[in-house]
């Protein structure tokens, strides 16, 4: 099970089981409203399987909605590890004039 830690003191496995049933519950909430549809990515106008990015998950009703191609590129981008060779690209939320 994971050590989920609140600073530097463990949880306690009632505390950890809490927080997974909670983690679920928000998670499952989102992904009820949420099923992947197809439609036009509002970024790059592919037509395909539509996801939905979470800015923030303690808001699983306020999503993005991309393409998987585009999805992917947003996580990349947060997480620093967008490709700066050959070809780089910008992150789609700047497209979207979203703030990051």
């Amino acid at each position: 099970m994971l050590d989920l830690k609140v600073g530097l003191m463990p949880l306690s496995k009632a505390k950890q089981a809490e927080w997974m049933r909670e983690y679920r519950k928000r998670k499952e909430d989102a992904m009820f409203e949420y099923r992947v549809k197809t439609g036009r990515c509002p970024i790059c106008h592919r037509e395909g399987p539509i996801h939905h990015h979470h800015q923030d998950y303690n808001k699983p009703k306020e999503t993005i909605a991309c393409c998987a191609s585009c999805h992917m590129k947003i996580h990349q981008c947060l997480a620093g590890t967008q490709r700066t060779t050959s070809n780089p690209y910008i992150n789609p939320l700047v497209k979207l004039g979203i703030d990051t």
